[in-house]
């Protein structure tokens, strides 16, 4: 038995010890790579399987992308198709309201009309049993009964004829006066004299309730057709008076006509006031005309606001010898500054001694182009530094067609100065070019256009109230065509029309060839003979002019014309 020391047994177990360690860690890191290599795989296999996945669901995300710009095409589709078919019945919806709202307007305008011609009827029905109660006697019945001169018998006998005749007239439902040429329908009343001892006072009563009873005969008026009264150089005494205008209240009249009723004296016509008191009454106003009566401070305000506020029809007015004193300043002052829009298409303020301080503002409301048509003011205070601001008011308006300043009959302040402003507004004859950018649409008698109307007193208002558009511009090309074709006549007569012409080009040599034809072919076509032999120069005479004697037109064919 071998004995070693415990030293040397210590090293040997240690040394035992150190390998069956070593054993173990190798053992130990044999089963950790083995491990790592197949923990690696599993996830390269989860990885894959997560790819694969997620390449399922994009390819699910492209398909349902795919599906929903499918889906919005369809929708989209659907919304045009929808809105499509939304536009299409609300059109057919709103075409079926129209033909039923269409219809229900006709149905109430036939209602209406069947209501009105039953009114009409059953006050014809009511007139049969009427009988006219006052006698008409003769002048030498007049003579015994009133004891009367001749003259004053045969007054009163002519005058309770006519009212009795107008009287009739209405209870049998007609209008006493008919005008097929302008389409009017009304009623007339001229020189009545005054009556001695109220004669005439029941004769008027008997016209105030034919006149009161009358208003359905209105309704039957056909839609193209206006009424009227008129009554001009009448005498009333102030009974007879107040009778007619209780007679006139609330009675649909076109046209208004209260002429040279003056009542200065203890017997007139109707006074101004009942005058604004049936003007008050009738919102169809169109025409008022109340001539030779004096209006004063009070009337002027109420006659504004009839114009401006009150009366939306009213388009023409007649104050004519209305005005005394500065009054008819103040009148035109009061219309062309008082708040609201003046809409008028004619106005006649002549005989009213207007100055030129309505000068200004007048030029600058007619160099705006209003609506109005007709301006009359004759027989006034004007200047001719009043006529030249009027003239340059007319370079930019293209709506005024008639200007009467009473120069026809030189009835006017104003002296050949100023219509020589006129004229040069009018016809411009200094060059083609301001003679095309003169005034055509405007006539003011005595001044011209002259080319053709120069001698015309004066234009119906009737015949210019109804040009439409089309006629209206027939009518300038018309007037600028004979001013521009007079002018090349009148230098045609001494072959000095390319003395003009320098500053000129050449190159509208066909258009001013073509104008000449034009004008000229327009003057034939409808002046038809009216205008003076020297206005219907042949154009061939003036084209040849210009062809011969302009130099520039040689340039064009490559020397000179022989």
């Amino acid at each position: 038995m071998s004995c070693s020391s415990p030293m040397k047994r210590r090293k040997e177990n240690d040394g035992r010890a150190a390998e069956t360690g070593a054993q173990n860690v190798n053992t130990n890191n044999n089963y950790t790579n083995d491990g790592g290599s197949e923990n690696l795989s599993q996830k390269m296999d989860r990885m894959m399987q997560i790819m694969m996945g997620m390449k399922e669901k994009l390819d699910n995300i492209s398909s349902l992308e795919r599906r929903c710009e499918h889906l919005e095409a369809k929708c989209s589709t659907l919304e045009n198709i929808l809105e499509n078919n939304t536009q299409s019945m609300k059109e057919h919806v709103d075409s079926k309201i129209t033909k039923i709202n269409e219809a229900t307007d006709s149905l109430h305008a036939k209602i209406d009309q069947i209501i009105k011609r039953q009114e009409y009827n059953d006050m014809l029905v009511k007139n049969q049993s009427w009988k006219y109660l006052v006698d008409v006697l003769s002048v030498d019945e007049w003579v015994n009964v009133a004891d009367l001169t001749e003259d004053e018998a045969a007054n009163i006998s002519e005058d309770s004829k006519r009212l009795r005749e107008a009287t009739e007239k209405l209870r049998r439902g007609e209008f006493p006066r008919v005008d097929d040429n302008y389409n009017e329908k009304g009623i007339t009343l001229e020189e009545i004299e005054p009556s001695v001892e109220n004669y005439l006072l029941p004769y008027w009563r008997e016209f105030a309730e034919a006149l009161k009873q009358f208003t359905p005969a209105f309704g039957v008026l056909p839609d193209d057709w206006e009424s009227y009264f008129h009554m001009e150089d009448v005498d009333l005494n102030n009974d007879a008076m107040l009778i007619l205008r209780d007679a006139l209240i609330n009675k649909p009249f076109h046209t208004l006509s209260f002429i040279n009723n003056d009542r200065d004296a203890d017997v007139g016509g109707m006074s101004v006031d009942a005058i604004m008191d049936i003007v008050d009454s009738n919102k169809h106003l169109r025409q008022l005309d109340i001539e030779g009566n004096l209006v004063d401070g009070v009337h002027i305000g109420k006659i504004c606001s009839v114009v401006l506020h009150t009366h939306p029809f009213l388009v023409c007015l007649d104050l004519s010898k209305c005005f005394r004193n500065g009054a008819g300043d103040e009148m035109m002052i009061s219309l062309l500054t008082t708040s609201g829009t003046l809409k008028l298409e004619k106005l006649v303020m002549a005989f009213n001694d207007i100055t030129s301080n309505v000068t200004t503002l007048l030029t600058d409301y007619l160099a705006a182009d209003p609506q109005m048509k007709w301006l009359d003011l004759r027989r006034n205070i004007l200047t001719d530094n009043d006529a030249e601001l009027l003239a340059n008011a007319l370079r930019s308006n293209t709506t005024l067609r008639h200007l009467d300043l009473g120069l026809f009959y030189n009835e006017s302040t104003i002296t050949d100065v100023g219509a020589g402003a006129f004229c040069l507004v009018l016809n411009d004859e200094r060059n083609l070019n301001s003679a095309a950018l003169s005034n055509h649409s405007c006539h003011i008698p005595g001044v011209g256009p002259p080319s053709l109307n120069k001698n015309v007193l004066r234009q119906e208002w009737h015949e210019i109230r109804s040009w439409d558009m089309t006629r209206l511009r027939k009518e300038t090309e018309m007037n600028r065509a004979q001013k521009i074709y007079n002018l090349l006549y009148s230098r045609n007569k001494s072959l000095t029309n390319v003395q003009h012409f320098d500053g000129i080009d050449v190159q509208i040599l066909p258009n001013m060839v073509e104008a000449v034809q034009r004008y000229s072919g327009i003057i034939s076509e409808q002046c038809e003979g009216e205008v003076e032999q020297h206005y219907n120069a042949e154009d061939l005479s003036i084209v040849y002019e210009v062809m011969r004697k302009w130099d520039k037109v040689f340039s064009l064919y490559g020397g000179r014309l022989d």
